[in-house]
């Protein structure tokens, strides 16, 4: 016999199906998204590339990569929600729950590891005098009230980019990575002994994909609001 949800559950897991909508609509935006542009910030780091080729990666191409590794474990955790929504229904099914956590697990571990090459990569090099310039002195407050971007997110996005610490937003982005990857295996254990996890697991989880790719995408923002001015 499974474990159902009680009343008082059942009333506030619905607010898994507003995760699921803010994942799939980020899911769709894969261009300058999860720290793109960021770049043009490095000497020489934005060649324009076919891919990952040669033996010298680049930022340019490394980090659409590591943002689609990112996105694709969204949106298998996007699945994984929908399958809890189901198992109020017909019963968990274990096994596609399973299923859908190891590919969101994979897919995260993916980007931890392209994550975690682009912060070392970017430890050793030059950084571009100009575009520190015009991080420095962008109009934050204009741009937040522009966009009604949110405000918590967005400090933290404005705070890295004003101070120059272009290093220490990619050093965020893994930070938040390694808190998923916690998460996703704690929900994994619990899915072994075929016992739903907790609710506020879940909710913590797809807060932390939610908050992680609006933060890219407002680093994104930004840099993509310098570079028109060029």
């Amino acid at each position: 016999m499974f474990k159902r949800f009680t009343k008082k559950e059942k009333n506030m897991k619905h607010s898994i199906i507003f995760l699921i909508v803010i994942i799939a609509f980020s899911y769709n935006l894969t261009g300058w998204f999860m720290g793109n542009g960021i770049c043009i910030a490095f000497t020489n780091q934005c060649a324009a590339g076919n891919g990952l080729t040669g033996s010298t990666p680049v930022l340019g191409q490394l980090i659409p990569d590591a943002a689609v590794s990112f996105l694709e474990s969204a949106r298998d955790f996007e699945d994984f929600l929908k399958e809890v929504e189901k198992s109020e229904l017909y019963g968990p099914k274990y096994p596609v729950l399973q299923a859908a956590i190891e590919k969101a697990i994979s897919g995260m571990d993916n980007a931890r590891c392209k994550y975690q090459e682009i912060l070392t990569l970017s430890k050793g090099l030059a950084m571009d005098s100009v575009i520190l310039e015009k991080l420095n002195k962008f109009d934050y407050n204009g741009l937040q009230s522009r966009y009604a971007l949110n405000p918590p997110v967005f400090k933290k996005a404005e705070i890295f980019c004003q101070g120059g610490d272009v290093v220490g937003i990619y050093n965020h982005i893994c930070e938040n990575i390694a808190r998923i990857l916690e998460n996703l295996n704690n929900i994994k254990t619990k899915l072994e002994k075929e016992s739903l996890p907790e609710l506020n697991l879940i909710w913590e989880t797809g807060q932390l994909y939610c908050e992680s790719e609006m933060f890219g995408q407002y680093v994104s923002r930004i840099f993509y609001e310098i570079t028109k001015v060029m």
